[in-house]
């Protein structure tokens, strides 16, 4: 499908503390105040997110005027970043303890920013401050400097210190009229390779085609344009136009709550395009076309990984390269209907992402794990949370991840067996971990809907956590499932419970109940509790392939090598990021005993081969009884 996201260029406002001579108000700014529109923020925010609930999340370009001399533009940007990505375009003349704010409550991957320097108003070093500080703090920082002729011999100069401090610097065509020459038609030949150097200016994508668009005419009436389907231009009265050049006819108001965009392009009334994206259909096809053919070379290019031993596992599936059968864990969110006292949502890990709860939609998701298969083939796919079955659609979503992928969600069994059954095929590629909260289910209840999706060809497991309450009876619990040839598994306990801290507060028996052995997942884990505790044992740096052949997905689509959040962690974003991909070979960890059961350290592939080897056999399980009931 054509531009993925719907798009939007928002002027919240037109107030501005600066004058620039170039700034397309110049010498107007009275008349365009007065037709400047008052609406307060509850309202934009309650339109950001009506558009959320009809179209998903969406892109969001902010501009103005300037943004920040809106009132309660900082409570915008924390209340829209919770559903669409954003772009504030900005002179950065607000406070440093605003920025802060904004930083501390905001994503780097829902919140991008542009700012634009503008030397006859803003000191130089005081802006890098503040693009620093956003730096630092991992958001994507473009700094715009206007190709104004009487300040480009200036230029060269600033581009230096922004780009030497890491800060991507790019040249703004001038449009309008200076010394009686009409811009950015007016550039000489020198100014004009000295705007459109893309080399110096890293620039590349919209940033490219916005330069080749202002410093040339493309012929576009009567061409097909997505401007009014897939994007639009909301002006601070809430009128909304095809784009920023279409400002006669209004598509209707986006305040309003019957406000739709068009559901087809439309053809192109201008001779040519003066935007600053052009939204054509055919131009939109050769990216798209393009995109294709550039994935399908990296995917060509990639080496094997090779594997010591039973290496064929973890090799290519289908004609996909490596790294091959990737185990993804995935936080799906951390909605509960269960407030269970032992739950690690009670006491979340410091250092976790913020929960942001993102839902990108059913077609969205299925997209994301369409590309992910493309890139690495059938994958397991280990759902949790939260509990995953409160998830919207979510047994639409299992049904079709299952078609591609090996899927495994744990669950507390409070839904209808029925509705798993309705949504996939029996025996498809699908397994059930179903954990026994005994204060909100009674066991009968509990394991008659265990026994209902077993005979319905379900492969399903029981699980009981090692809470100190619960440890007498977990002897009861392995026996029935034992009876019923029902895998039954016990997760130790971490938190803690009268004074003391699990797991560590295990005394031998309950180590012995629990099944802790000395070279298990378990004692790993526990083993790296005490160390935590201790602090006794030295960082070692050890290569681990977590990152290239595992990873752990959180609500909000950030992905991370394993449990552990650390910022050298960090992959990406499963949800925004287009050319997301994982690590292309191991990397190095200082966690030393690592905290994580899916650990991959290289040398010491006995300790976690075997994992990979159980997704195997399981999906060849699976794929043998999709093949026998077709047959």
């Amino acid at each position: 499908m054509l531009t993925e996201k719907i798009c939007f260029c928002w002027n919240i406002n037109y107030r501005c503390n600066y004058r620039c001579p170039y700034c397309f108000f110049y010498n107007r700014w009275d008349r365009v105040v007065k037709d400047n529109g008052n609406f307060p923020a509850e309202d934009w925010i309650k339109s950001w997110r009506r558009i959320y609930d009809i179209y998903g999340s969406a892109k969001i370009e902010t501009a103005g005027g300037e943004p920040f001399t809106f009132p309660s533009f900082v409570r915008c940007i924390n209340e829209i970043c919770k559903l669409h990505s954003l772009r504030i375009t900005t002179n950065l003349s607000c406070s440093t303890e605003i920025l802060k704010t904004i930083i501390g409550q905001n994503s780097p991957e829902r919140l991008k920013w542009n700012i634009t320097f503008h030397p006859s108003f803003a000191n130089v070093d005081d802006f890098l401050k503040k693009a620093l500080l956003l730096k630092r703090n991992k958001f994507e920082v473009l700094t715009m400097y206007v190709g104004y002729p009487p300040q480009l011999k200036m230029m060269p100069h600033f581009r230096s210190i922004f780009q030497e401090n890491g800060i991507t610097f790019f040249a703004q065509a001038f449009q309008g009229e200076h010394n009686r020459i009409a811009y950015p038609q007016g550039y000489t030949e020198e100014e004009r390779q000295l705007m459109g150097d893309l080399k110096k200016d890293d620039c590349h994508g919209g940033l490219k085609r916005l330069i080749e668009n202002q410093l040339l005419k493309k012929q576009t009436k009567g061409k097909l344009c997505l401007a009014g389907s897939k994007y639009a231009f909301v002006d601070s009265t809430g009128e909304v136009y095809k784009c920023s050049r279409e400002r006669k006819n209004s598509m209707g108001n986006f305040l309003e709550h019957d406000f739709r965009l068009y559901d087809r392009p439309l053809p192109c009334e201008f001779e040519y395009c003066p935007c600053e994206f052009t939204w054509l259909v055919e131009e939109e096809a050769i990216r798209e076309k393009q995109d294709m053919k550039d994935q399908d070379k990296i995917e060509a290019d990639l080496p094997l990984t090779e594997l010591s031993g039973k290496a064929a596992v973890c090799q290519t599936q289908d004609k996909y390269p490596a790294p091959g059968r990737v185990y993804w864990c995935w936080d799906i969110h951390n909605a509960c209907n269960y407030k269970c006292p032992y739950c690690w949502l009670n006491t979340p890990h410091e250092d976790a992402p913020k929960d942001v709860h993102p839902y990108p939609g059913i077609d969205k998701l299925v997209k994301i794990w369409a590309d992910i298969y493309k890139k690495y083939g059938r994958c397991h796919i280990h759902i949790s949370g939260g509990e995953p079955s409160i998830y919207p659609s979510f047994f639409e979503l299992i049904g079709k991840l299952s078609q591609l992928h090996y899927v495994e969600f744990d669950t507390n069994l409070s839904f209808d067996p029925v509705d798993l059954v309705r949504n996939t095929e029996e025996g498809r590629r699908l397994k059930i971990g179903a954990t026994l909260h005994p204060e909100f289910t009674d066991l009968n209840t509990f394991f008659s809907k265990v026994l209902q999706l077993k005979g319905g060809g379900f492969r399903i497991g029981m699980t009981c956590v090692g809470y100190p309450p619960h440890l007498k009876d977990i002897r009861r619990y392995k026996d029935i499932c034992d009876k019923n040839n029902v895998e039954f598994n016990i997760q130790a306990f971490r938190g803690a419970f009268n004074g003391k801290e699990y797991p560590t507060a295990y005394d031998d028996a309950e180590k012995e109940l629990i099944g802790i052995q000395a070279e298990d997942v378990t004692s790993r884990i526990l083993d790296y509790h005490i160390s935590e505790r201790d602090k006794k044992k030295e960082k070692v740096r050890r290569l681990c392939r977590m990152g290239q052949m595992g990873a752990k997905i959180y609500p909000n689509g950030d992905v991370f090598r394993c449990c552990m959040p650390e910022d050298d962690h960090r992959i990406g974003n499963i949800f925004n990021d287009d050319d997301f991909r994982l690590f292309d070979g191991p990397r190095y960890c200082e966690k030393s005993p690592c905290p994580c059961w899916r650990a991959m350290i290289i040398g010491k592939e006995d300790d976690w081969q075997h994992y990979w080897y159980r997704m195997e056999t399981d999906s060849r399980y699976c794929d043998r009884n999709l093949q026998t009931k077709q047959d």
